[in-house]
């Protein structure tokens, strides 16, 4: 019985797995489409390209994680799991001035500062289950704080820089349309795969997976604008 749930888990995560890497090719065919009525050269077009799919995968998943960090806390026995959220709010506000300050000094490219963000997030959803006191996760809300700071305040700036300002306009609109077809479809596929699975945990597995994902777009356009 209990190596015909483990099958039926696995089945359930590489199905899920399969449809994001479905999802994942329409949305670059329609990029595509799209990224053409931009008129833009080719090497732009794959870096617009880039970013639109990295924000596509940041909001499939960027709900998620406030969704299930106070389920999780709760299951703890976590009493006051509301100030992980809280915590995440307050140092969030602070830290875009900070990486406004960092764009307009030019320390790094808002596009790299992106990357780090994400790759920020990507590590502490992947370990966030296991982190399993009040201290722990506070310290986790702090540093999530940062990250969600930054993928928040830093495309304006990086679309900027990517397309110019005559066309930051349309970037911005196709990037948002993205966005919400990630909004629409990666809450919904989570809570599928937690209930099918009967755990939370996979649900920070999901979202680590496409916060990976989006770092890795995010990475790509940067290499492609240094070359």
């Amino acid at each position: 019985m209990e190596n015909n749930n483990v099958h039926n888990g696995c089945s359930y995560f590489f199905i899920t797995m399969y449809i994001m890497g479905a999802v994942t090719f329409l949305c670059v065919l329609f990029a595509v489409f799209k990224m053409a009525n931009l008129k833009l050269e080719k090497k732009r077009e794959s870096q617009t390209s880039c970013i639109v799919m990295s924000n596509f995968f940041i909001f499939f998943a960027y709900f998620i994680p406030f969704i299930y960090i106070p389920i999780r806390a709760n299951d703890l026995g976590i009493e006051n799991y509301s100030w992980i959220i809280g915590i995440i709010g307050m140092a969030n506000i602070p830290i875009r001035v900070l990486f406004g300050f960092l764009c307009d000094r030019k320390f790094l490219r808002a596009i790299h500062m992106n990357s780090f963000c994400l790759l920020i997030a990507t590590v502490l959803l992947f370990s966030y289950y296991y982190l399993n006191n009040f201290t722990l996760q506070i310290i986790f809300g702090i540093l999530f704080a940062i990250s969600m700071a930054g993928i928040n305040s830093l495309p304006t700036k990086y679309l900027v820089d990517q397309v110019g300002s005559e066309k930051f306009r349309n970037a911005n609109g196709i990037t948002n349309l993205f966005r919400g077809f990630g909004v629409s479809f990666g809450p919904f596929l989570a809570g599928i795969l937690c209930e099918k699975l009967e755990s939370n945990f996979y649900a920070f597995v999901f979202s680590g997976f496409s916060f990976l994902i989006a770092f890795i777009f995010s990475l790509l356009s940067g290499l492609l604008r240094k070359n």
